[in-house]
């Protein structure tokens, strides 16, 4: 990426501020974005840690649970999986249950 050139007068300031040992180029930070599902894992964690999410409690059905989050269905199995891998949730296949916390447990 290539910066406008400045004018004549500034050119010349900006000489100045090199020769007075100011760093040539200026240096930036790594932005360091959230992936939606590490959302989605914090806000699930943050729920069991404030005691609103007890042991065994059942999360809302996934389509519903998507619709809350304003996430796509994918995301937020992403989500889960990462939960289970991690013990905070448990799976359940074919259950018509929804997901529940195993700290908070998940059926699906």
């Amino acid at each position: 990426m290539r910066l406008r050139t400045a004018a004549p007068g500034r050119r010349e300031r900006a000489s100045e501020l090199r020769a007075a040992g100011a760093p040539a180029a200026p240096t930036f930070k790594p932005i360091h974005t959230r992936r939606t599902f590490e959302e989605i894992c914090e806000r699930i964690r943050e729920q069991l840690a404030l005691g609103i999410l007890k042991p065994g409690d059942k999360l809302p059905p996934e389509r519903d649970l998507a619709q809350q989050l304003g996430v796509s269905r994918n995301v937020l199995r992403e989500a889960l999986r990462s939960l289970e891998m991690a013990g905070v949730l448990r799976l359940q296949r074919a259950s018509r249950a929804g997901p529940s916390s195993r700290r908070a447990t998940r059926a699906a």
